[in-house]
C-alpha cells in the first residue's frame, strides 16, 4: 500500500481487433500507438507507479454488436491486449454481460473490483489516459476519471 497521492496510467483496449490492420474493427494508425504506449509504460513501471489496462472481453452475443462488428470475443485472437500483460497492475474486462455495453473502464463488470475503488486503495488521485478509441472509450474512460474525482489528462499523442 502506498503512503502518498500519486498518478496511474490507464492504458484503453489496445486490443488485437482495434490495433491491427486485420481486426475486426481495426481503427486506422491504431497499430502506430504501440511503440509510444509501451515507452509511456515503462515510464511509469520505472517510477513505481500503478498502471491499468482496460479490455473489451465480450461474449458471442454481446449486444453491441447490434451496432459494430463483433469484436474482442472473450478468449479469442481479437481480444488479446497487444502490450505486455506482466506490466499491468490491474486489467480491467468491461462489456462482459451480454445485454449490457460499457464505454468505459469504470463501469462496473460483473463481480470484479471497480477501476475506482481499486484506484483509491492505491491512492491514486490523477490518471493519464491513452489508447483507443478516442471518441468512444478513451473519452468514457477519462470523463468517467473526473466524475469519481480524479484529475484526468487525455495523453493525445498515445490516442487515435
Amino acid at each position: 500500500m502506498y503512503n502518498y497521492f500519486m498518478k496511474a496510467l490507464i492504458v484503453v483496449d489496445y486490443q488485437y481487433d482495434f490495433a491491427d490492420p486485420k481486426g475486426s474493427l481495426y481503427w486506422p494508425e491504431g497499430e502506430t500507438l504501440k511503440d509510444g504506449i509501451e515507452k509511456k509504460v515503462k515510464e511509469y513501471r520505472e517510477n513505481n507507479l500503478p498502471v491499468v489496462y482496460t479490455m473489451d472481453w465480450h461474449p458471442e452475443n454481446h449486444c453491441s454488436f447490434d451496432i459494430w462488428p463483433p469484436h474482442c470475443v472473450q478468449n479469442t485472437r481479437g481480444a488479446e491486449i497487444l502490450l505486455d500483460l506482466n506490466q499491468a497492475d490491474y486489467i480491467v474486462k468491461k462489456g462482459v454481460e451480454v445485454d449490457w455495453d460499457s464505454y468505459s473502464g469504470f463501469n462496473r463488470q460483473s463481480d470484479a473490483q471497480p477501476l475506482e475503488d481499486w484506484l483509491k486503495e492505491h491512492n491514486v488521485d490523477e490518471v493519464e489516459v491513452c489508447g483507443l478509441v478516442k471518441q468512444y472509450c478513451v473519452d468514457a474512460t477519462y470523463q468517467d476519471a473526473l466524475k469519481h474525482g480524479f484529475k484526468a489528462t487525455i495523453i493525445e499523442e498515445l490516442v487515435k
